[in-house]
């Protein structure tokens, strides 16, 4: 998907018609941490920015009560995030599944939990089959914008020549000094 304010615009302006409304309203609840309060008023800058019909309000409230209320469907719109548990793609994708718990937004398409239970069973066991199941399946929650995927977090460190053995890892625990020395 590419950004074309000039197309949203537009879009908007068909789908308020449709409705009969002039103007779209909506909350956005985020968590209340510096960086995410940051993160929704861009969002709400942006948006009101580029498409002035629609007016965003912001909730950013602890974030035990923001998971509390994204299990209850408690929301309009809502920002939330995942971290891999472990290294596979399907620690993503399984959560667009429809009967996943962790499937906040109940986006549901068949196609696609079709592709996600192929992809952990008959081809589990097929690695080029499963990686294009995967990559359709992703292609495909894109396409249906079941998500919005804002940025990926990342991390920088400074680390010493002389440290060697620090194992770095994509998923679960950030690293691991185990193996660590001093050259």
């Amino acid at each position: 998907m590419k950004y074309n304010p000039t197309e949203a615009r537009k879009l908007l302006t068909e789908g308020l018609s449709e409705i009969g409304q002039k103007q779209l309203k909506f909350t956005l609840l985020n968590v209340d941490t510096y960086d995410q309060k940051q993160l929704s008023e861009y969002l709400q800058s942006t948006i009101e920015k580029t498409l002035p019909q629609v007016k965003v309000t912001l909730n950013n409230i602890p974030g035990q009560t923001v998971l509390s209320r994204q299990a209850d469907q408690n929301f309009q719109v809502t920002v939330a995030n995942w971290f891999a548990d472990f290294s596979d793609p399907v620690t993503f994708l399984n959560i667009l599944t429809s009967k996943n718990p962790s499937n906040i937004s109940k986006w549901s398409d068949r196609q696609y939990d079709s592709l996600m239970n192929k992809t952990n069973g008959v081809n589990g066991n097929h690695p080029d089959a499963r990686w294009q199941d995967m990559i359709d399946a992703q292609n495909l929650a894109l396409k249906e914008q079941a998500i919005v995927p804002l940025y990926q977090s990342g991390e920088k460190w400074l680390v010493n020549s002389n440290i060697k053995g620090i194992v770095y890892n994509t998923a679960g625990a950030n690293y691991n000094y185990k193996e660590a020395y001093v050259k």
